[in-house]
């Protein structure tokens, strides 16, 4: 073979070259096509050019740009009506983050509604009990149940006197003069007893009565409070309304924003 060798003719060498040139441009130029969808050929849409991205990315860069500019007019609108609606039913920038009916107010009322509540129910409770008693079981009970100084020293002074009697009685005997006068004292002093435990009782009524009447005045205050909230809270309902469309405004600004510089990354790039 090496002898049969015969040198290659310089016309055969371009020729051969050119070829070798032809198949390599055609198979990168096959390569750097970007593959379609399935859904693209069934649609009958274009075939994407590879020197198209950066004309493609400016267009949505300008698409973008306008629906930026009109989130912003809207955003401005939208808040111009809150700050009219704010005006208007004079909430505060605590009231923003407070709702009206679990207030400060609400909630101190109805703490002394309970607070009330309870000690009707214990006032009322002895008051039936010391009112069913017998006098002698009253006269036992009613220092301790209800305390009363008045009573207390009257309760000493019977039992001083009858101590008096007693002795009095064992020296000289029941129709001495000194006698009948204690015992004429301890009847006094028995009556006024009995007067002021019926004292101690009405006493103990009068304040479970007034009790009650600071139970249903509590009671009336905090249903028109209650009342008053929700009156409120439904007037101001426009406000928060309007700040949550400003807000989702807002939020549909910080997508198209993101969307923006997503498509300029992309234009600089296929520049």
């Amino acid at each position: 073979m090496i002898a049969k060798y015969k040198p290659t003719t310089r016309r055969i060498a371009i020729a051969s070259t050119l070829l070798v040139i032809a198949l390599a441009a055609l198979t990168f130029t096959r390569a750097a096509e970007k593959p379609r969808a399935p859904a693209e050929v069934a649609a009958g849409l274009p075939a994407t050019e590879p020197a198209r991205p950066t004309a493609n990315a400016e267009r949505n860069v300008k698409i973008l740009e306008e629906m930026l500019g009109e989130q912003q007019a809207r955003i401005r609108h939208q808040q111009l009506e809150l700050d009219e609606l704010k005006r208007k039913l004079r909430i505060t920038e605590l009231e923003e983050t407070q709702n009206p009916a679990t207030g400060d107010a609400l909630r101190q009322l109805e703490a002394l509604r309970r607070e009330s509540g309870a000690e009707y129910e214990k006032m009322s409770a002895l008051f039936e009990r010391l009112a069913a008693m017998t006098r002698e079981e009253l006269k036992r009970s009613i220092s301790t149940a209800s305390p009363d100084a008045n009573l207390a020293t009257l309760f000493d002074q019977l039992a001083a006197t009858e101590q008096k009697l007693a002795l009095l009685s064992q020296s000289f005997g029941g129709g001495h003069p000194e006698v009948r006068s204690v015992t004429n004292l301890l009847g006094t002093i028995q009556k006024r007893i009995d007067a002021r435990m019926d004292g101690v009782l009405a006493g103990l009524k009068a304040k479970m009565e007034s009790l009650k009447a600071r139970l249903e005045q509590l009671q009336t205050q905090l249903e028109k409070t209650k009342l008053g909230d929700i009156d409120r809270a439904i007037q101001r309902r426009p406000y928060f309304e309007a700040k949550q469309e400003l807000e989702r405004l807002q939020k549909m600004r910080e997508r198209i924003l993101d969307r923006l510089t997503e498509e300029k990354i992309n234009s600089a790039l296929g520049k």
